[in-house]
């Protein structure tokens, strides 16, 4: 909750925003009680440029050493690193955002996907804002328990902001 961020994601009246706060041992409950097959990951964010790139060495060295011990699962190791990295990515920002301290929280649902549990077409739904369709994934498991705390903009001029995420989320 810093000015700074209000005044640079909430430049005018039509993107006034949220402050939520959550209570992520909560979903990650609800979450297994659900499906042992969605994952749910706490991820802190790495603003540092030497940081990042130690944490992406580390890993180019651990899994080179995976790979040239193990004439087995080669390819398998390969597919590893690179998901790995794929994750990484989520957690590195510039330095520049380090005011935000954020931690990110990543669900997923490849297991769901795989193991066809549920179709990604059922999954996967849109949401019409400014213009654009937005994609999002609707989960009945995660529900406003675990929402601790709701800030809205300081330049929100009345209550409608907060008035219109509580009617969205059926607080």
């Amino acid at each position: 909750d810093n000015i700074g961020m209000w005044n640079y994601y909430t430049k005018d009246v039509h993107k006034l925003g949220y402050n939520l706060t959550l209570n992520v041992n909560n979903i990650k409950t609800k979450i297994r009680g659900y499906s042992k097959e969605i994952a749910l990951y706490s991820v802190p964010i790495y603003y540092d440029k030497t940081q990042q790139i130690e944490i992406i060495n580390k890993c180019l060295d651990l899994y080179y050493n995976l790979w040239k011990n193990n004439n087995v699962y080669q390819e398998e190791i390969i597919f590893n690193l690179a998901m790995l990295l794929d994750f990484l990515k989520l957690s590195f920002k510039h330095y520049s955002y380090e005011f935000e301290q954020e931690y990110r929280l990543v669900i997923s649902m490849k297991k769901v996907i795989e193991n066809k549990l549920m179709s990604s077409d059922k999954m996967i739904k849109l949401e019409l804002q400014h213009g654009f369709y937005l994609p999002y994934i609707d989960m009945p498991c995660i529900d406003t328990d675990s929402l601790e705390k709701v800030k809205t903009s300081p330049f929100a001029k009345d209550d409608i902001v907060k008035l219109s995420l509580e009617k969205k989320m059926k607080l």
